[in-house]
């Protein structure tokens, strides 16, 4: 009849096989992509943790250099080589201006904080309060010493009574070393070093 048009058996589609195949790819593809963004987002939240660790260590270490270089160590206090990490608080220095600090390890849980002492009329003890010990870095942020040596180990201001000379000619030097790393990101610690060498060597 006119107008009428009969559907042929050989019309072109899809056959089964066909979507099966389609869908296949697009799944692989979406997962593809998927993994792509999850490993992009966990590479910049990395690169993210490690460029705040690098600047609050940068700090640090600047703050140590600023702070060393300007004092005197104060050798009355004994100096053991490397500076046991239990006794780091008494690690203690005067600074240009005659102030008396200290430095101290604290434990906040499992972390590790550096605190100097905010009293500036004699040292920190330990039976002083936690208001008297200032963060020097945020507690996101574990910090702790692997060796803190300092040469001489003794005084180069003492003078031997026996032979008249000095007990040490060389300039005090500190070397730090430590590692950090960031409490909620699952990175290793970067290790750090730095050495310090006291500008006031009058005598």
């Amino acid at each position: 009849m006119i107008g009428n048009k009969q559907l042929s058996k050989t019309s072109p589609g899809f056959t089964l096989m066909e979507m099966l195949v389609a869908v296949t790819i697009f799944s692989i593809a979406i997962a593809s992509a998927t993994t792509i963004f999850v490993v992009s987002n966990q590479a910049q939240k990395r690169a993210g943790s490690l460029e705040k660790i690098d600047q609050q260590v940068k700090y640090l270490l600047e703050f140590f250099t600023n702070s060393l270089s300007q004092a005197q160590i104060d050798y009355s206090v004994g100096i053991v080589n490397p500076y046991p990490l239990s006794s780091i608080q008494w690690f203690k220095f005067i600074t240009a201006d005659e102030l008396y600090t200290n430095w101290r390890l604290a434990t906040n849980g499992s972390n590790h904080v550096w605190q100097q002492c905010q009293r500036v009329d004699r040292y920190c003890t330990t039976g002083d309060p936690d208001s008297d010990w200032l963060d020097l870095h945020s507690r996101d942020l574990d910090l702790a010493v692997v060796s803190l040596v300092v040469n001489p180990t003794v005084s180069p201001w003492e003078i031997d009574p026996q032979t008249g000379a000095y007990l040490s000619n060389q300039q005090p030097q500190i070397t730090l070393v430590l590692t950090a790393k960031k409490v909620d990101a699952n990175l290793p610690p970067v290790v750090w070093q730095t050495t310090v060498t006291s500008r006031l060597y009058n005598r």
